[in-house]
């Protein structure tokens, strides 16, 4: 990020400015292991785990930001939303009623885009009428092929002492600060968790002295000062760190690529809208099963011809091949590529 964008941060912030400027590396590796099983809950979860034992570095990204404020990523001036994309508008609208109808007014957009962990993060924030409680939208895409969306709201309510009342409706949910006291309810919808959000203040004694705001910018205040308590947590246990070496390097140049792309993506938005489709076009299964099965029906026959061999002994092969192909396929799905 260009040096001048640090600028505009409070010290206490800048402090915590990694070697390429706003975003902190992410290393799963160093979630637990409660942590992994909540992100994948699948047999898949085994190679994390081994992962973790073997301390290799594993690339993803996660909920949390992972960059040092959120602050230069609100959208600014009035028509905050134009900058956001339709289909990601169109999905978070819904939400957005949702909450309006509860009493959720003021907001505030936030689009983090990670080119070095292939995520793009969408949030809106809305204040609550009595202005103790903040919701955030959160819709995140991760993936350089194929693409993973990750949908879920919350809520936040700034209490005495500097600690939160944090509820999540989030698939997966890592570890928080003992400055948070996290209510997670995977999946629930947002009008229930309101409720449960309100009825967790209430069990606290202390819904009366939460921290109130009333504009916008204070919004912002308290989002950060939760998100300096979340990231220093992560920093601490090492799921966030600086970029060095090559991934400063790798950073760098998709920064000067992204530059360098931007004018000419604009100029050929048909293209580029043609390709977006053709990479998110799912293959027919009906299709892919039949060459399968067509392409070892072929390499039984063939083989058992051409190498003269018994067909238990190029059953056997194909079986073993069949085994071997399938780790690569594995290792595909754990890294996301496509």
């Amino acid at each position: 990020m260009p040096e001048e964008n640090l600028t505009n941060l409070p010290s206490s912030t800048r402090r915590h400015v990694p070697h390429t400027g706003l975003f902190y590396r992410v290393d799963t590796s160093r979630s637990t292991f409660a942590e992994l099983w909540r992100d994948m809950h699948s047999p898949l979860v085994l190679i994390a785990w081994l992962s973790k034992l073997l301390r290799i570095k594993l690339p993803g990204s996660v909920n949390d930001p992972n960059v040092v404020s959120l602050r230069p990523f609100v959208l600014p001036g009035e028509n905050q939303e134009e900058a956001i994309p339709a289909d990601v508008k169109q999905e978070l609208a819904p939400v957005v009623r949702e909450l309006t109808e509860l009493g959720f007014g003021k907001r505030v957009y936030f689009l983090i885009d990670d080119r070095f962990h292939h995520s793009r993060l969408v949030q809106i924030a809305l204040l609550y009428r009595d202005g103790r409680t903040v919701a955030r939208i959160n819709h995140r895409v991760e993936g350089a092929e194929s693409r993973k969306i990750h949908f879920f709201t919350e809520f936040l309510t700034e209490l005495p002492a500097a600690t939160f009342l944090h509820s999540s409706s989030a698939k997966a949910q890592l570890n928080v600060p003992s400055a948070c006291h996290l209510n997670w309810r995977p999946r629930m919808g947002t009008s229930q968790l309101w409720v449960s959000h309100k009825q967790e203040l209430e069990a606290t004694g202390q819904s009366a002295t939460a921290v109130k705001v009333n504009s916008g910018s204070e919004m912002v205040d308290l989002l950060e000062r939760h998100h300096e308590a979340v990231r220093d947590f992560q920093i601490e246990r090492g799921v966030f760190s600086s970029m060095r070496g090559e991934d400063l390097a790798q950073v760098q140049s998709l920064d000067r690529s992204a530059e360098q792309c931007r004018g000419d993506e604009l100029q050929n938005a048909d293209a580029m809208a043609q390709l977006e489709r053709l990479q998110l076009k799912k293959t027919n299964v009906t299709s892919a099963l039949l060459v399968l099965g067509v392409s070892i029906a072929l390499f039984i026959g063939l083989g058992a011809t051409a190498w003269k061999q018994p067909w238990h002994a190029v059953l056997l092969i194909a079986g073993i091949l069949l085994v071997h192909e399938m780790g690569h396929y594995v290792a595909m799905l754990t890294f996301k590529y496509r």
